[in-house]
């Protein structure tokens, strides 16, 4: 795969199977230190801004699949959150640690979850999905790497309805147990067979935006 298609556009949609392949380009990236530095405070530190309900309120949950983060315990998770738009932003934030986590899931774990959480389109397999995605050379210099939204934020966002929610999540970056930086996606997740399933995603080239107005999750790994 060429540079200039590992790395998605400034504001280009990706996509809808780049986010795993998005995963392998933003780690590589900061590993090789193409990131800035994670400059905002603590959650506890920022204040809520006055228009934006707070985090108890809320509700959404930023450890779906707690600190095992495996396949099962995603599922498990997913599959109890509430058809709000608190429960899509759950549900990404989820999907989005379980997918971008290095060292990457097993072949089978992966395909586990996209049958289970991604919306496919006609034609379109699991299997081969996750196979695809984890052919993807590894990160450099690095034992582990993953986001966490302990310290993230999440807003939905305008024109999101009951059934299709897109919800945009600043998550910090963690290599070797370090954070690294903070990248930005706003993700659309659509309700299905009772559960929230992945549908696209989209890079954010400013994640300050987020960070600033977001709400934080209620918990968070």
């Amino acid at each position: 795969m060429a540079e200039d298609e590992a790395l998605p556009k400034k504001g280009k949609k990706l996509p809808r199977w780049t986010l795993i392949l998005l995963a392998v380009a933003v780690v590589a990236g900061l590993v090789a230190g193409i990131s800035a530095i994670y400059t905002s405070t603590r959650k506890d530190a920022v204040a809520t801004p006055p228009h934006a309900p707070t985090a108890a309120a809320v509700g959404a949950d930023g450890c779906i699949a707690g600190n095992i983060n495996d396949a099962v315990s995603l599922l498990k998770g997913a599959r109890q959150q509430p058809h709000t738009s608190q429960g899509a932003a759950a549900t990404a934030a989820g999907f989005l640690r379980f997918a971008l986590q290095y060292p990457w899931p097993s072949e089978q774990e992966l395909t586990t979850v996209v049958s289970g959480m991604y919306d496919l389109a006609p034609g379109e397999d699991a299997k081969a999905l996750a196979k695809d995605a984890l052919s993807t050379s590894a990160p450099e210099n690095a034992q582990t790497a993953g986001f966490s939204v302990a310290d993230g934020r999440y807003v939905i966002e305008q024109g999101s309805t009951q059934d299709e929610v897109q919800v945009s999540i600043a998550s910090q970056v963690i290599i070797d147990g370090r954070a690294r930086g903070v990248s930005a996606t706003t993700f659309t997740m659509a309700w299905s067979d009772g559960i929230w399933k992945f549908v696209d995603s989209e890079e954010i080239a400013d994640e300050q935006p987020i960070l600033d107005n977001g709400v934080a999750f209620v918990g968070g790994c």
